[in-house]
């Protein structure tokens, strides 16, 4: 009987031991899972930490967007302004700070740096938007004349304002230099 208590004895040993190994490799796999599902965790945080930044990014590059649009209003506001009091006959320096000719084509020398500035806070303003995706640049095209003798143009190609004068007779103002 002392054999028998002591194979039952052993067995429950034996069982024990098996659940004991199934029990421990139960949890070494659930510790793999849980790696897993911690690794998957961070990943997930790190991508929302980064679509965050991104949407933070992409608000400010809308403001600038807005911001460019406004400026480049005032900016075409100012010159066609400018334009309409040229086209009513108020040429002076002193009203329009827009260059006029004078008998020997000379620009006025305080004028002319108005109108630079313009154009380049214009050519800047756009050449901005262009960085920032915005929609595509739209032409400019200035042109202002004097009696029809002599026209001061520029367009958004990056010629510098030239001086043309009109001796066509065609009515349009430095008509023969196009041509």
């Amino acid at each position: 009987m002392k054999d028998q208590s002591m194979l039952t004895k052993q067995e429950t040993i034996n069982d024990d031991d098996t659940s004991l190994k199934d029990m421990l490799s139960g949890l070494h796999g659930m510790d793999k899972i849980f790696i897993a599902l911690d690794r998957t965790m961070d990943e997930l945080s790190s991508r929302q930490k980064g679509e965050r930044v991104l949407d933070e990014r992409l608000s400010i590059e809308r403001s600038k967007v807005q911001s460019l649009e406004q400026v480049i209003d005032q900016l075409r506001s100012q010159v066609a302004l400018l334009q309409s009091k040229l086209h009513h006959g108020d040429n002076s320096s002193s009203s329009t700070k827009v260059p006029y000719a004078i008998d020997s084509l000379v620009v006025d020398t305080e004028a002319k740096p108005n109108l630079n500035e313009t154009e380049d806070l214009l050519w800047a303003v756009e050449e901005l938007k262009g960085q920032t995706g915005g929609a595509k640049k739209q032409p400019v095209f200035i042109e202002i004349c004097d009696d029809e003798d002599t026209c001061m143009w520029c367009d958004d190609d990056g010629e510098k304002p030239s001086l043309i004068s009109n001796d066509s007779g065609s009515g349009e103002p430095g008509i023969s230099s196009y041509l």
